[in-house]
């Protein structure tokens, strides 16, 4: 059956691609971009021909392309469009015009048509936006300003693209009919009143209605219905599908529900992105770079080398810096995907032969395989630019305002915005302490958004949720999320994306508790426990119980939770790669007592800090003098109160020094231990127990 064999050249593609990844990632992790294209090669029909069905793959590639420009809407946003639209519309004019000019007065020392010309100068002048925005997003460079300025560029090509393809076959001897000005005009009116509609009433009540149903699939749904809608309009109006794709990603952009739809578009895109570059690795003859190599290797280091002036040249005028400008051109400084539609074109309407074309393919598919290399050198090439060229007089680049470059960074990622999230984010306020929330109600999600909070819709595990709250740079992460597999998946995800930053989760249960931490996270909060304790001391408090004894009680519980959090913490370690890092620091008072270890000694002679780890931070004299941060020399006596910090375990056990006892009893470290964790007195410790909390401490 036909489907049979469709099965089979998508299995091809993948299972090539898969093995070219590995052998990539094993030569050297080269860029997986290079991976597609040389699985596209070994599966086309100039290699092993394991595919059979081409136009089905290009079919899916256009897809991919139609994927590829609808996130890239999504990244982008109307204001940064609107700030660049200076550069978007001089700079990329400029860049496609300069290029076409370069091409066409070249062209003339070698006798070459006009026409030819003119369309290898088209060709020339646009590049590849898939290869580019995965070199960028693969260096976290989307948001750079060479970033910004490549994206600004492309989205001009791509507009370029559609009068590109119409000029094609009139430069071919085809008479110019003013139907076809009239037709082409009336589709444009036609989709920009659909569009308008769909933009101003549709689209603002669909998203709301899939959002509340708080189902992902529905979701899904409505962005393949939107992107794929957005296409075929653009498609009909006689547009680029990828045009109409880029349009409706801008739109969503605007969207509180854009980062969640983000990231769910991004799996379908790899997948797709895959199929785009192996298509085009398919159309690779290697026949022809063996039978003329110097021309080919010419023509790839005449076009790097002259996009990249071209381009470089344009963004310096518009006051960008001498690296900028060196890494926005070589960036761009290859073919584009569409040079391949425009290849065809070219081919139909008499431009080109069959020899002329397989020369022109091969060309803008090497050219697209140096790209990754190129952009790899430019640093070290900008950074030697600045050395050796003027710097000239600083001003602020077109399109730029203040702030735009500045990143949001030590801050802390909320996920979950309902008791716990919303009382953390009042004290965060309080403190002055840059915030960001990531919260799955879009309801609250619009309300809080009103009144100026960085908020966005979504779950809190997807890496572009994250990313877009850049935790990157994030200090910390609390997870204040219900459900105890979303948490760890976020705990996880937050992890890796960023080993530095700190995650904090909050759980229900001791079991809850295991399942988090194993995922990666640094602290859990147990909700349940944290009450038992505070259950127990509201008991005591009412029992009438002396508060200090009602205080140590609840650290010995603390104690207890601290050790099996530790030890959970410690299990963490030994499967992962992260450093737990304990934060529950308590402070707790303790009067000194007679026939006390510490009675008419000084701080130093203690050694509270050397036997237990807890710190003595402050005295209050039985005089009423206070003592801040007292130092080796101060003595302590009866009836001094004393503030003690450290860990809940280290508090507990310093607390006892304290304490009354038998003048004649030197109590060991053992019997620290055990009277710190027992409440009540207790017979002599036998051998056995104390070999067995010889054995725990030695764990711990």
């Amino acid at each position: 059956m036909h489907y049979n064999h469709v099965l089979l050249d998508l299995l091809a593609i993948f299972v090539s691609a898969l093995f070219m990844m590995l052998v990539f990632f094993r030569a050297g992790r080269l860029p997986t971009v290079l991976a597609f294209l040389a699985a596209g090669v070994a599966c086309g029909p100039y290699g092993f021909g394991f595919v059979t069905d081409v136009h089905v793959i290009e079919t899916l590639a256009e897809i991919g392309i139609v994927l590829l420009l609808f996130t890239l809407g999504m990244e982008f946003s109307l204001p940064h469009f609107k700030r660049m639209w200076q550069f978007l519309v001089i700079g990329g004019a400029l860049q496609v015009g300069l290029t076409i000019a370069v091409v066409v007065i070249g062209a003339q020392f070698y006798g070459l048509s006009l026409p030819f010309a003119i369309f290898i100068g088209m060709s020339l002048s646009i590049s590849s936006t898939a290869l580019v925005l995965r070199l960028l997003d693969n260096k976290n460079e989307l948001g750079s300003a060479h970033g910004r300025n490549s994206l600004t560029i492309l989205i001009f090509q791509d507009l370029m693209i559609v009068p590109m393809v119409l000029v094609i076959p009139f430069l071919g001897g085809r008479e110019i009919a003013l139907n076809d000005i009239l037709d082409g005009g009336g589709k444009l009116l036609a989709f920009g009143a659909v569009s308008f509609v769909v933009v101003k009433y549709v689209l603002p009540v669909l998203l709301r209605e899939v959002a509340q149903t708080m189902n992902r699939e529905a979701c899904v749904v409505a962005i393949a219905v939107i992107c794929l809608g957005a296409a075929l309009l653009t498609a009909e109006a006689g547009l680029s599908m990828a045009l109409g794709a880029f349009a409706a990603g801008l739109v969503l952009s605007e969207s509180r529900y854009s980062h969640q739809a983000l990231a769910e578009t991004m799996p379908f895109r790899e997948l797709f992105n895959c199929v785009v570059f192996v298509s085009i690795g398919m159309m690779f003859d290697f026949r022809v770079v063996i039978q003329q190599p110097l021309l080919i290797m010419t023509c790839v280091v005449v076009i790097v080398v002259g996009k990249n002036l071209i381009t470089g040249l344009i963004t310096r005028g518009f006051g960008h810096s001498h690296k900028v400008s060196v890494l926005t051109g070589l960036a761009l400084a290859q073919f584009s995907e569409f040079s391949f539609v425009l290849g065809k074109l070219g081919l139909e309407a008499g431009l080109l032969d069959a020899k002329t074309n397989q020369l022109f393919l091969s060309v803008a598919i090497i050219s697209m395989a140096v790209s990754p290399a190129v952009n790899a050198v430019g640093p070290q090439l900008a950074d030697l630019l600045e050395k050796i060229l003027p710097t000239g007089r600083a001003r602020k680049p077109f399109g730029m305002i203040p702030g735009d470059e500045e990143v949001l960074k030590d801050h802390v990622i909320v996920v979950g915005y309902e008791h716990r999230g919303k009382q953390l984010v009042k004290a965060l306020e309080k403190v002055k302490i840059p915030y960001v929330i990531i919260h799955n109600d879009p309801k609250v999600v619009l309300e809080e958004s009103r009144q100026g909070k960085r908020i966005s819709y979504g779950d809190g595990t997807s890496e572009e949720l994250l990313k877009w709250a850049n935790i990157k740079t994030a200090r910390l992460v609390a997870l204040t999320l219900r459900d105890e597999l979303t948490t760890a998946r976020a705990a996880s995800v937050a992890k890796r994306l960023n080993p530095s930053a700190q995650v904090i989760a909050g759980a229900e249960g001791l079991f809850d508790s295991f399942q988090i931490v194993n995922a990666g996270a640094d602290n859990v909060v147990s909700a349940s426990a944290e009450a038992a304790i505070e259950f127990v001391r509201r008991v005591l408090e009412q029992a009438q119980v002396p508060f200090l004894e009602v205080e140590r009680i609840a650290l010995e519980s603390a104690a207890e939770l601290e050790k099996i959090n530790r030890r959970l913490l410690r299990r963490r370690t030994s499967q992962t790669p992260f450093q737990a890092v304990p934060f529950n620091m308590v402070t707790a008072p303790v009067t000194v007592e007679e026939n006390c270890a510490v009675i008419d000694k000084t701080v130093g002679d203690t050694h509270v800090h050397h036997d237990t780890g807890a710190y003595i931070v402050a005295i209050q004299t039985r005089n009423g003098e206070l003592i801040l941060n007292p130092n080796g020399g101060n003595e302590l006596h009866v009836g001094d109160t004393v503030m003690l910090i450290g860990k809940a375990d280290q508090v507990a056990e310093a607390m006892l020094l304290f304490k009354t006892r038998p003048k004649d009893m030197e109590p060991t470290p053992v019997e620290k231990v055990e009277e710190a964790v027992t409440p009540t007195p207790t017979p002599a410790p036998t051998a056995t127990d104390v070999d067995a909390d010889k054995k725990d401490r030695t764990e711990e």
